[in-house]
């Protein structure tokens, strides 16, 4: 399981390189990504066909659960878990999608 964390967060992430790398999927959400840093990454989620995954890279209490991952069916195991990846039966979400009627 291949998951690109922050690929286009400056100097950290891998860019559009990306492109070139067998990927599961990518982070599209993140506390420490600009704006434009996530939308670069969900874009990249639909030409890659691979999956999109909310951040969990968490520096603070506070950071917790701004972004999540929604997964379509229950996961109870780790090899449930990467099928639904590479499945595509999940994306990515923020703390008040939860919320939204």
């Amino acid at each position: 399981m291949a998951i690109a964390a922050h690929p286009f967060r400056p100097e950290l992430g891998l860019g559009d390189l990306i492109y070139d790398l067998p990927l599961d999927g990518i982070e599209v959400f993140n506390i420490n990504h600009q704006a434009a840093d996530n939308l670069a990454a969900r874009e990249a989620c639909r030409k890659l066909k691979v999956a999109e995954l909310g951040g969990s890279d968490a520096h603070a209490p506070s950071y917790v659960g701004h972004f999540l991952t929604y997964f379509e069916r229950e996961i109870g195991t780790e090899e449930e878990l990467v099928r639904e990846i590479r499945a595509r039966r999940c994306r990515a979400i923020t703390y008040a999608d939860i919320y939204k009627s």
